[in-house]
């Protein structure tokens, strides 16, 4: 799935991410690509977002952003975003809002991002979320 067609209740996750540290927001727009419904996407940011509300030191920490971090302000900020998930994930779909750019369809990896196999695909692990995200280079 693209961020492109995340309702706008689920596409503000990444706005709160944002708040919280541009990394985080960052991993979470990139873990869009993982899942095939913003059902699933939702149901694993929650569960990463609980895991980094459990240890928001280390996460700073690996990302070398405690220094950096207010850690009671992030604490708080992560804390909105789980709440927000929690009840983007109860809302229903048809009140979710509508997605900005995407028109509401969801999909998974399309073919029309490789050109005739010249495109690569590889998964790379990112930070804590441990996310595999296809990364797709275009040679036109």
């Amino acid at each position: 799935m693209d961020t492109d067609y995340l309702t706008q209740m689920a596409y503000d996750c990444i706005r709160l991410a944002n708040d919280a540290t541009d990394v985080l927001k960052s991993e979470l727009g990139a873990a869009c690509g993982k899942y095939r419904t913003e059902d699933e996407y939702l149901r694993g940011i929650l569960k990463d977002v609980r895991a980094i509300e459990k240890d928001p030191r280390g996460y700073l920490d690996y990302w070398n952003l405690l220094e950096e971090t207010d850690i009671r302000s992030f604490k708080r900020k992560v804390k909105i975003l789980r709440e927000h998930i929690e009840k983007t994930i109860t809302s229903p779909l048809k009140e979710r809002g509508k997605p900005a750019w995407g028109g509401g369809r969801e999909r998974g990896f399309s073919r029309r991002h490789s050109t005739n196999g010249l495109s690569l695909i590889r998964s790379f692990r990112f930070g804590t979320l441990g996310t595999n995200v296809p990364l797709v280079i275009d040679f036109r």
